[in-house]
């Protein structure tokens, strides 16, 4: 027998780019989110909230680096722009 939820599909009320405000919509129990465990750990020490297990999630989070396009780039900051793309990825300007 699957378990209980196998196969559900959550249909999104709220979006927010706001975490705190994420946090603050699962702590009054209006439904739930996907936030960091950091964010949450002492939430869940303390028994406010809940972990759900989300078992063959196929979760992705993209990341941004951007900057003013007429500021000057020093030396460090360049280094630091090669450096991220070179792990990380990422399109060339």
């Amino acid at each position: 027998m699957p378990p209980a939820g196998a196969g559900a599909t959550a249909q999104p009320v709220v979006e927010s780019v706001s975490t705190a405000a994420l946090l603050a919509c699962a702590r009054a129990g209006l439904g739930i989110t996907l936030l960091p465990r950091s964010l949450v750990v002492t939430d869940l020490e303390r028994g406010d909230l809940r972990e759900l297990a989300v078992e063959d999630g196929g979760f992705h989070r993209s990341y941004f680096l951007v900057r003013h396009r007429s500021k000057y780039l020093t030396d460090g900051m360049k280094r630091v722009i090669r450096v991220l793309r070179e792990h990380l990825g990422g399109e060339q300007p």
